[in-house]
């Protein structure tokens, strides 16, 4: 693989990372939320759910606009629902803003989970393919796991607030990030044809080892043509 493809790669986990902790950022801060708001074990488990309603939704909704509007806008976006509702979570003052707020990030994950797990398998070469397969699927317990101990640092050091802010600073790093480095996908690019898309294809292509072609990951290049 090359160091483009390779960087692809990385990029994707780190997104996927940054779900985990997102999605179970919830599970870290309930404690300190019940206390400071009064709110019962019914209410959390309502603000609990929203973030599984959010990811049905964007999985099932939002991923599947990839394949009309492009991958790469709807990682965009989804970075920019991570951002926005991680900071704006910071700032609720009850539990009925608060499950609005984690309900957007559950779209934002459920949709970018999907469609970074597509870009890997499209721009893993066919030899890494389950290697990095595997590797990102680590990302969301790893970024998970990793949250939890931030989190704990956090609230002990600021308050339950703090970890939403870390979350939304994180997703304001990896926002410009994705916006200079991550690709179209190619089947898109052929198949739907956007503007200067042939233009895109041929800055891609050279990047890319010559066992991955578009509309057929794992064929030579030479048969892609």
């Amino acid at each position: 693989m090359t160091p483009y493809q390779i960087w692809i790669i990385a990029l994707c986990t780190l997104i996927a990372a940054l779900d985990g902790f997102d999605v179970l950022v919830m599970a870290f801060t309930a404690p300190a939320i019940a206390s400071d708001w009064g709110v019962s074990g019914a209410s959390l488990g309502i603000l609990f759910s929203a973030g599984l309603l959010g990811m049905g939704i964007g999985a099932f909704l939002v991923a599947p606009l990839g394949d009309r509007f492009g991958r790469r806008p709807t990682v965009l976006l989804c970075l920019g629902l991570l951002l926005g509702s991680m900071l704006l979570s910071a700032v609720t003052s009850n539990a009925t803003q608060l499950f609005i707020t984690r309900m957007i990030t559950g779209i934002g994950v459920g949709a970018v989970l999907a469609t970074v797990n597509i870009a890997v398998t499209e721009y893993a070469n066919a030899r890494r393919r389950s290697l990095c397969n595997a590797i990102i699927s680590l990302g969301y317990p790893v970024g998970a796991t990793l949250g939890g101990l931030i989190s704990v640092f956090l609230i002990d050091t600021y308050s339950w607030r703090a970890p939403f802010v870390f979350g939304g600073l994180v997703a304001l790093v990896l926002l410009p990030v994705a916006w200079l480095s991550f690709p179209e996908s190619l089947d898109f690019l052929i198949e739907r044809r956007p503007k200067d898309a042939l233009a895109k294809i041929n800055r891609i292509l050279p990047r890319l080892s010559p066992d991955v072609a578009p509309g057929r990951p794992d064929a030579p290049r030479s048969q892609a043509r």
